[in-house]
């Protein structure tokens, strides 16, 4: 179990006003999680602090290799408004599947699981109310040695940060609006906000392939037909 040290802002963000236009990954909360690796001494230093900028040497092997990974899960309000989140233990899994194949040390899935749940904790009240937003949840883990020769990294840094959005869903269906309006227009007559409308819709859906690929891939046929009702309280 981590023993993780939490350090609070002293100078707390104002939240949005209008829950409805919070787009997606461009409104960060006011903390975040890091945890450092260190070959020989393993994962170590847990922590929650304020949100901020990470100061990383320019030979970082992450610029340079791009020995890296990610995830992205969500926290949402239950029907009670009690903060809810789905299966981070299977996210948990997906990070060790993917660290196997950069060679990137492995992550304790209890390890992953407590320090969601820890960060999201924090900043709890940052998890909107509206309908169709959510929390979104993005873990990574980066390649922080001062190298340039080509080898596995021997320090990386796990990082969560939080971001208040739209769901996919909620931006799929408002930019499907937008489209009806355009559906019988010339693509070259539409207005400049149309044409982006449609190229951010056509990237949307294709990210949910890549996504849905990757989930098959990574969790397997039997993770996927597991109960969608199973969810995990904070």
């Amino acid at each position: 179990m981590l023993d993780i040290k939490i350090t609070k802002t002293t100078t707390p963000k104002a939240k949005p006003a209008d829950e409805s236009k919070l787009g997606f990954g461009k409104i960060f909360t006011d903390h975040m999680f890091i945890m450092n690796y260190t070959e020989g001494q393993g994962w170590h230093d847990a922590r929650i602090v304020p949100y901020e900028n990470v100061s990383l040497s320019p030979a970082a092997m992450v610029f340079h290799y791009g020995q890296e990974m990610f995830e992205g899960l969500k926290a949402y309000r239950g029907a009670n408004g009690e903060p809810r989140l789905f299966r981070p233990d299977m996210n948990a899994k997906r990070t060790n599947a993917t660290n196997e194949r950069l060679c990137i040390p492995q992550l304790p899935e209890e390890d992953f699981v407590q320090a969601v749940k820890a960060v999201v904790k924090v900043d709890e009240d940052w998890i909107p109310r509206a309908a169709g937003t959510s929390l979104y949840i993005r873990p990574f883990i980066i390649a922080t040695d001062d190298f340039l020769g080509v080898a596995p990294s021997k320090t990386y840094m796990f990082m969560i940060i939080l971001s208040q959005v739209l769901t996919t869903q909620a931006v799929l269906l408002l930019l499907a609006s937008g489209l009806r309006m355009t559906m019988y227009a010339q693509y070259e007559a539409a207005s400049a906000l149309q044409r982006q409308a449609v190229t951010t819709l056509l990237l949307l859906l294709l990210r949910l392939r890549l996504t849905t690929a990757a989930t098959v891939r990574y969790s397997g046929l039997t993770a996927l037909r597991e109960s969608t009702s199973k969810k995990l309280a904070l």
